[in-house]
């Protein structure tokens, strides 16, 4: 293809078809690029759960038939199933999903709007010239265009092709998690709130979930790290399977899935691309939630290559505000909670239990956790002599060193640079930080 388009999208999921609609509607030529065939696009296996105030964060209305219904929050289950933290309002409501209607909406929405899609496209990588990215290499010819997106998902095309030194890449195998779910009809109803299960045995470093799916319906699933090497499919029969409410249900549709959770990018441009959605590491390191984190990007993507095309200038500079404002609406957050993820996943079943039992996080705690990435502690002197008479004095001082350090991490973050001047003494600071968390 000699033709060049203003902007190639690579992938065609939450995070592309949202930045193709809104870059086409204001009136540049997008192309959207996918491997799958066009009536496959959309079919995921997911969670299916998304956030309601993603949507309005950046205005899209969804149409009755792509949600299958509303919850209210979520409840998450101590391993002894003795306590329950309810999170629900501020904000936090969801909605459940179609996940396939979803993502066709989405594609039909952005080709709507003048998005060109080629569907059934393998991408194989970046193509770059004078240190830009020009275009993509696709099997059998070349794509070029002004500005590129990384869309891909978890695989990252072009993310992990780029060359050493331009952008943070690296995903641990600590970091991705390997997932297996189901939907399955049951015998009574679904509950109302979507249900976490905390259990370093039968889940370790991860959780079970059971999420209503529309009339005597769940998706059910669990989901655990990738470098313990460990058969989330078996643990899912193993323990998950046990629940009662589970007990003579049936399997109407199964799968597997990986997810990235970790902090976001250092640097999510580089002279004539951006990365978003899974690609750019964008889910929630805590809950493993990425559908709304992805569709944010894609839209803040489309911002700021619609200012760079109006401007022309497609290098790092002329893409930089993607990043800071991603951090502002976002990725501080994560940043934030990455690091309360790694407390929870090397913290036992007993500490789970009596942390929760004793309320040294109050719901409300966990609801501005959530929200904000701000992790509030109510340690009282009894907290502190049931933990010592476990002979776990350390595991309050880790948490007040967990809670300090979500909140250098925030604040970090939140003072992302605004320009590429300053990147270097952020950087700098910054992996000070992350040497004294992640070692």
């Amino acid at each position: 293809m000699s033709h060049t388009w203003d902007v190639v999208i690579v992938g065609a999921g939450s995070c592309g078809c949202i930045a193709a609609h809104e870059i086409s509607r204001s009136g540049f030529e997008v192309l959207l690029l996918d491997m799958k065939p066009r009536e496959k696009i959309g079919d995921k296996v997911c969670g299916d759960a998304l956030g309601t105030h993603h949507l309005k964060r950046i205005g899209l209305d969804l149409p009755p038939e792509v949600v299958v219904q509303d919850v209210p929050g979520v409840d998450t289950y101590s391993p002894d199933r003795k306590t329950v933290f309810r999170v629900g309002g501020g904000g936090l409501g969801a909605v459940i999903l179609d996940r396939y209607k979803f993502g066709q909406f989405l594609l039909n929405r952005a080709i709507d709007s003048g998005a060109e899609l080629s569907a059934s496209t393998r991408v194989l990588s970046p193509i770059i010239k004078s240190e830009r990215v020009i275009g993509v290499k696709v099997h059998g010819d070349e794509v070029y265009a002004k500005i590129v997106l990384d869309c891909s998902g978890v695989g990252g095309v072009l993310r992990n092709r780029m060359p050493d030194g331009t952008i943070d890449k690296e995903l641990k195998k600590s970091e991705l998690v390997v997932a297996y779910r189901e939907i399955r009809e049951i015998k009574e109803d679904p509950p109302e709130y979507c249900e976490i299960y905390l259990d370093q045995i039968k889940y370790p470093k991860g959780y079970a979930w059971i999420f209503p799916h529309g009339d005597r319906t769940v998706n059910v699933g669990v989901g655990m790290p990738s470098n313990l090497n460990i058969k989330p499919r078996e643990y899912f029969y193993r323990y998950v399977m046990d629940m009662p409410i589970l007990k003579d249900s049936k399997a109407v549709e199964k799968g597997s899935g990986v997810v990235p959770t970790r902090r976001p990018m250092d640097l999510m441009v580089w002279n004539g691309i951006m990365f978003g959605g899974d690609a750019g590491f964008t889910v929630n390191p805590l809950h493993a939630g990425g559908i709304g984190s992805s569709m944010l990007s894609g839209w803040l993507m489309a911002k700021a290559a619609i200012r760079a095309l109006s401007i022309e200038d497609y290098s790092l500079r002329g893409l930089w505000s993607y990043t800071p404002e991603y951090m502002q609406m976002y990725g501080a957050k994560q940043a934030a909670l990455d690091i309360f993820r790694i407390f929870l996943q090397n913290t036992s079943n007993e500490e789970l239990n009596y942390g929760m039992h004793h309320g040294i996080m109050k719901e409300d705690d966990v609801l501005k956790a959530s929200i904000d990435g701000d992790l509030h502690l109510s340690i009282t002197d009894k907290v502190k002599r049931v933990f010592i008479g476990l002979g776990k004095p350390n595991f309050l001082l880790e948490l007040k060193r967990t809670a300090d350090r979500m909140r250098d991490v925030k604040n970090l973050y939140l003072a992302y640079p605004e320009t590429p001047e300053g990147y270097s003494s952020w950087l700098s600071r910054a992996k000070e930080l992350q040497r004294i968390i992640y070692g």
